[in-house]
């Protein structure tokens, strides 16, 4: 019996190892293999698990050292209380039930590094109303989109269609459903299995950008805005103070400055990358630049307007 509980621990002990060596980046945790300079997304550590948007990065800076994220693993976010996820490029497959049944699950984009889709990966994620499938993915796996039966929009961006199984899409909710295609594949989408049963096939317009532009942080009346050449669009935004502390004194240091990350989401788009600026905390002013009239942190055309529109109304 002694023995056998020894076996029985030590066939435990990888699982163990693999759960310690986990870090945390950015809301994600990941395995690290610092010889290959690549990171596997892996299981939340966490009690809670994964909740809330999740983005998952093309790649992760950790003690200094960057590493590409280029898998996610097995079963990873299933049952999870995510609302959205966005898969960077650097990904090249979603695992067997990755995000199976995952209940809070509205909105999902695939980054054009995935070739395949494996199978049950959204099964039974039924809020999932929109998904943006990557340029990439050649193969959607059996009940990869099964008992989604909250879905509207894919936008399936491949012009040599994936193939499927007879389950990869449940049949029962094509009609309620627009598959967006490729202008050049349309025809292709028309006529072919399963995607021809879509209620509607729209071609993706030339105007339609699949990735959002990159916003801009600026400075306004006291406020921090964002504006991006996408139109439409949504941001996502976090403030960090990188030199926070906890104090048990009667006095405190304030910060010196604060930092601004943010990104633009909107629907049949890719997110954009992230911009960052910092910030002088004590008078809420960006760091200036010789010539940054407007306070966008560059010296571009817009300050030489700026710079007339002084002129002038002097």
């Amino acid at each position: 019996m002694k023995k056998t509980c020894v076996l029985f621990l030590l066939a435990l002990l990888p699982l163990t190892v693999c759960a310690a060596d986990a870090v945390e980046i950015d809301g994600v945790w990941y395995n690290l293999d610092a010889e290959l300079g690549c990171a596997t997304v892996v299981s939340s550590q966490t009690k809670l698990g994964y909740v809330g948007d999740i983005v998952i990065p093309e790649s992760v800076t950790y003690d200094g050292e960057v590493y590409d994220v280029t898998a996610i693993a097995s079963k990873t976010f299933n049952y999870s209380m995510l609302s959205s996820v966005s898969i960077g490029d650097g990904v090249t497959s979603i695992g067997d039930f990755t995000f199976y049944s995952c209940p809070n699950l509205v909105a999902v984009s695939i980054g054009n590094g995935v070739t395949s889709i494996g199978t049950s990966a959204f099964h039974k994620c039924n809020s999932l109303r929109s998904v943006i499938i990557g340029s990439s993915v050649a193969s959607i796996g059996t009940s990869a989109f099964c008992d989604c039966s909250s879905l509207e929009d894919i936008y399936c961006l491949p012009e040599d269609l994936p193939s499927t199984e007879s389950t990869s899409l449940d049949t029962r909710y094509l009609k309620q459903m627009v598959l967006h295609v490729p202008e050049m594949a349309f025809d292709s989408y028309l006529y072919a299995s399963p995607w021809g049963a879509f209620g509607k096939i729209v071609k993706i317009s030339e105007d339609e950008l699949i990735k959002c532009a990159t916003p801009e942080i600026g400075f306004s009346d006291g406020k921090v805005v964002f504006s991006c050449e996408t139109k439409g669009v949504a941001y996502r935004s976090e403030v960090q103070v990188a030199d926070a502390k906890t104090y048990e004194t009667s006095t405190l240091s304030t910060p010196s400055s604060f930092v601004v990350s943010v990104f633009a989401v909107k629907k049949g788009c890719y997110r954009s990358d992230t911009a960052t600026r910092e910030f002088n905390f004590s008078d809420a002013k960006p760091n200036a630049k010789l010539g940054d009239l407007n306070n966008d942190g560059k010296v571009d055309v817009a300050d030489h307007v700026k710079l007339s529109e002084i002129i002038m109304n002097q």
